[in-house]
């Protein structure tokens, strides 16, 4: 598919304002932490922030240039296309809310390693040996940031309602 449609583009767009105020979001909750805990998310956030309004920019320029659904002998093939970039393009964005999710209810340090299981799981097919191997490596480099970096990473919600936070 040489050009896109303005369906695939609109997509594009919609995608990457979401996606900046998600970020835009983890960034300002981010500024009531303390400096250590804070200091990740605004050192990755604050750049990609940038660089998804640059994108954001960029999107919408080009649905404002798009012309109108195209037809023909490829308006099928494109149709088809489109169709498997937006399901695509839906389970992306599924993947990255879900994990968002499950680390703000559980917390980083258990989160970030479920999150990485239930895409490895779900979504990556992979052998038990890499799932267990991925996985606890994750739980290693989480545990290395809190203890041996000292970074007080907030719990996760459902340990604050249950109070043992």
């Amino acid at each position: 598919m040489e050009h896109p449609s303005r369906a695939v583009r609109l997509w594009d767009l919609l995608f990457s304002v979401l996606l900046f105020a998600l970020i835009a979001a983890a960034v300002w909750q981010a500024r009531e932490w303390d400096i250590r805990a804070s200091l990740f998310p605004l050192v990755v956030g604050l750049p990609l922030l940038g660089l998804l309004g640059v994108q954001a920019i960029k999107a919408a320029l080009a649905y404002r240039a798009a012309t109108p659904e195209t037809t023909g002998r490829f308006a099928v093939a494109d149709e088809q296309a489109e169709g498997l970039a937006g399901r695509a393009g839906i389970t992306i964005l599924a993947w990255i809310v879900g994990s968002f999710g499950i680390v703000w209810l559980l917390g980083f340090q258990l989160g970030l390693p479920a999150a990485t299981a239930a895409y490895l799981t779900v979504e990556g097919r992979e052998r038990p040996t890499i799932l267990v191997g991925v996985t606890a490596g994750t739980a290693v480099l989480t545990l290395a940031l809190a203890e041996l970096l000292h970074m007080p990473f907030p719990p996760g919600v459902l340990f604050q309602l249950a109070g043992a936070a």
